[in-house]
């Protein structure tokens, strides 16, 4: 851990600060990454999603646009999550429903945060399964007989060629009856909607995975519908700054005081800010310089 320095966020892009990380010597990763869906409106003269005006309007100011991660590199970044994980601990990415479409996809159907946990055992992540052609409707009796044939066949690092719809239900089967996915979705409900020209929109996903044993939330009674206040625009240092008390409960329900927190997409710092508010340790990068020193100025004060 001396290649890097605990609190302090410093100016690198996201895969190259965390591949210099150790293996298994993070307790949670927290992020928001910029995905290439927050650019969607980009040049369109649409609604004022990121901060922006309506195009050409004079208020469409595109210094607010910022580099994103592209949806290819999304199994990168969850494989690289995976590996500076360590065990039993706990991962939180915001994401919007095309983002959070795609990182279930690769986290659970690809296996890359493992097929599902059945007693503690979690089968090894890759790319076990390879996608092919359909097969017949089975019983269920047959498709659980076939699924434990195949979490053995995984867990001795054989691939297992099949379609995408049968793996789903397959795992869902075992799922039922003998363990869970390694994620679920939790909602973030802003209270204050957003723009819009149907629902407005008032929510965003939060992707909650683990690796290995699920490790136990230090507050059991908490929903899986988070309400927490927006940022307003007029207050946010960055167009999708997410607001502290938001992650500061989920600091807390997966970390113990002391315990590290990575953050390679940091942004405005809010990730810093909810750990230096509940006495735990962080990692952070981001792109911009700007950026970076907002939230080293802000650690600095609240840590002082």
């Amino acid at each position: 851990m001396a290649v890097v320095n605990l609190n302090r966020t410093c100016v690198a892009d996201w895969l190259e600060f965390t591949r210099r990380l150790p293996d298994e010597s993070v307790d949670l990763y927290l992020s928001d990454p910029a995905y290439d869906s927050l650019n969607r409106w980009a040049g369109v003269g649409t609604t004022a999603r990121m901060g922006l005006g309506r195009n050409g309007s004079g208020s469409d100011d595109p210094t607010k646009l910022f580099p994103t991660i592209s949806n290819e590199d999304l199994p990168l970044l969850l494989t690289e999550v995976y590996r500076v994980l360590k065990p039993e601990r706990h991962a939180y990415i915001m994401c919007d429903f095309p983002t959070l479409f795609l990182l279930w996809r690769h986290a659970i159907e690809d296996g890359l945060f493992g097929v599902y946990d059945c007693s503690g055992v979690t089968v090894p992540r890759g790319k076990a399964l390879v996608w092919s052609g359909g097969e017949d409707e089975i019983g269920f009796g047959a498709m659980l007989h076939i699924a434990e044939a195949w979490v053995e066949r995984l867990r001795n690092g054989e691939r297992v060629e099949t379609s995408r719809l049968l793996a789903t239900e397959l795992f869902e089967t075992l799922a039922a009856v003998w363990g869970s996915w390694p994620a679920t979705p939790l909602v973030w409900d802003k209270i204050a909607a957003g723009m819009g020209y149907s629902y407005r929109a008032a929510h965003e996903y939060i992707l909650f995975l683990w690796k290995g044993k699920k490790r136990r939330l230090n507050d059991l009674g908490i929903r899986d519908v988070l309400r927490y206040q927006r940022v307003a625009p007029s207050r946010a240092v960055v167009p999708t700054q997410k607001p502290d008390l938001l992650f500061e409960t989920l600091v807390r329900q997966s970390t113990q005081p002391g315990e590290l927190v990575l953050d390679n997409f940091m942004g405005s710092g809010t990730t810093a800010r909810a750990c230096a508010a509940t006495g735990r340790n962080w990692l952070g990068c981001d792109l911009n310089p700007e950026h970076v020193a907002l939230a080293n100025a802000v650690q600095i004060q609240m840590v002082a």
